[in-house]
């Protein structure tokens, strides 16, 4: 192979190296998008603004459509660099980029992979309450709509397993209305 060929090959897999940073920081971008999010859900959700949660989801979708793009792209770029070393693309993780990398560049995907174990933490956390709070808010609805409506759902057995006759609910509005 000719000097400028070696050239050539070391130059192709470092610009692919620096794509991949850059993609890296691009997801990472888009799941701090996604985290401010899921803190605007919480507060939607606080207040019970459904106009403001439901645009909040929409929102959710067309940045989750972006996540899964930028996730193929870096997932091509992965198989690029597999064939350009010569290595199955599987093999190619973390610990096999920051070897191929300067130490500044190792610095910036380190930095990169803090920043993103702290964002997807804080967004699971975020998550977890938001479900909590909805869980709370249709318990809620549900049980005042039972107590308007006397259309609970109310089930008991004794103690020999046989299920006992529950006197009807006087309902506050009547359901043929």
């Amino acid at each position: 192979m000719a000097h400028s060929e070696l050239e050539r090959g070391e130059y192709f897999m470092k610009r692919l190296l620096t794509e991949l940073i850059e993609l890296l920081e691009t997801q990472k971008e888009l799941y701090s998008n996604l985290l401010d999010l899921s803190i605007s859900k919480k507060d939607a959700i606080v207040k019970t603004n459904v106009n403001e949660l439901d645009n909040i989801v929409k929102a959710e979708q067309i940045l989750l459509l972006r996540l899964g793009e930028v996730e193929s792209k870096r997932q091509r770029l992965i198989e690029q660099i597999a064939k350009e070393y010569k290595v199955n693309k599987e093999e190619v993780n973390l610990e096999f980029v920051l070897n191929q990398l300067n130490s500044s560049q190792k610095n910036k995907v380190m930095d990169i992979r803090v920043q993103f174990i702290n964002i997807l933490d804080d967004i699971t956390k975020y998550n977890n309450v938001n479900k909590k709070l909805l869980e709370k808010q249709l318990s809620f609805v549900s049980m005042t709509l039972n107590a308007i409506t006397g259309s609970g759902n109310t089930i008991d057995y004794n103690q020999e397993g046989e299920l006992n006759k529950i006197p009807p609910k006087i309902s506050i509005i009547d359901e043929k209305v």
